[in-house]
């Protein structure tokens, strides 16, 4: 069991640069085509100063600390036993390429479900940027596993770990969304995200910083009780950003969380669908979002709430 002591930890402070050729690499990572992410000129003819980070860029950003590893070594955690079971998004302001931002992660929460068998890292951080401003919050919801013996250290396939403007983009400009306009049960555009192969799998894992072996190596992967490697969480929540910033502009987007119900499979072919479930007072639309396999299975089941005009 993990020591409760450990409640409440403050992990080190740390400040990342926000560079251009990451944003870049980034959205060639994720498939986004949007110019806004690539092209400065594009970027600011939407309204940017520069290149606006992507939704879920943030989590890649904590990565940039010195010692990427330090909450899971004070924990004393193997990443064999270790899933990615939620992540949640705050957005307060966007930020860009140019601008430094200070990440001040802890851990917030440490429990257990199933007798033990399951235990949940819950850790929260704070950015700021070089003005002192809050930009974003971030929970990371992190599931160890305790297997018996003979059985597989990660969860079986489809279970859940735990219980007026215009908008430019790539296929040209649409109107935004009005809050009067949309209904309850609207849906948003498909995105069709392609099939996940290794050289997708190798090229998140340099654009976005993630390198837990457990994507990439076979052997690894192997040994954690997987006959094959697997796709990044964080690469189909990024599509999920995708999809909600092709309905409306990026700045509109209050908070984006997903719960990652079931692994993606290399060869998997990754549908995004999201539907508007709630109007909510100010202006505010509460979307359910999903990424489906081809044979329909949910792979990730999250939300995301957007102010429209």
């Amino acid at each position: 069991m993990i020591d409760r002591r450990h409640i409440g930890h403050v992990l080190p402070a740390f400040t990342v640069p926000v560079e251009a050729g990451r944003l870049r690499f980034f959205a060639k990572a994720t498939g986004n085509t949007d110019p806004i992410y690539t092209d400065e000129a594009a970027a600011r003819d939407a309204g940017h100063p520069n290149l606006p980070v992507p939704p879920t860029f943030f989590f890649c950003l904590e990565m940039e600390q010195p010692n990427p590893a330090a909450a899971r070594e004070l924990l004393g955690l193997d990443y064999r036993s270790l899933l990615h079971g939620e992540q949640h998004f705050r957005y307060h302001a966007l930020a860009h390429a140019g601008d430094r931002l200070r990440f001040e992660p802890r851990i917030a929460d440490i429990y257990d479900k199933k007798g033990g068998a399951l235990e949940f890292v819950v850790r929260e951080t704070t950015v700021t940027n070089q003005h002192g401003s809050l930009v974003a919050a971030l929970t990371c919801v992190t599931v160890v596993r305790h297997a018996e013996p003979g059985r597989t250290a990660l969860p079986a396939q489809g279970r859940t770990p735990g219980e007026g403007a215009e908008l430019c983009d790539a296929a040209g400009c649409k109107p935004e969304p009005r809050y009067d306009d949309v209904q309850v049960g609207d849906s948003l555009p498909e995105l069709d995200a392609g099939a996940v192969n290794r050289q997708m799998l190798a090229l998140y894992c340099g654009a976005s910083g993630d390198h837990n072996p457990i994507h990439v190596d076979i052997e690894f992967a192997r040994s954690a009780g997987l006959e094959d490697v697997f796709a990044h969480g964080m690469l189909s929540m990024a599509y999920l950003a995708r999809l909600v910033a092709a309905w409306v502009p990026q700045r509109a987007i209050r908070a984006l969380s997903t719960r990652f119900v079931a692994i993606t499979h290399v060869g998997d072919r990754i549908t995004c669908t999201g539907t508007v479930v709630e109007k909510l007072p100010q202006r505010q639309v509460r979307l359910a979002l999903a990424t489906r396999d081809q044979s329909g299975i949910v792979k990730l089941a999250g939300e995301a709430v957007v102010e429209l005009p």
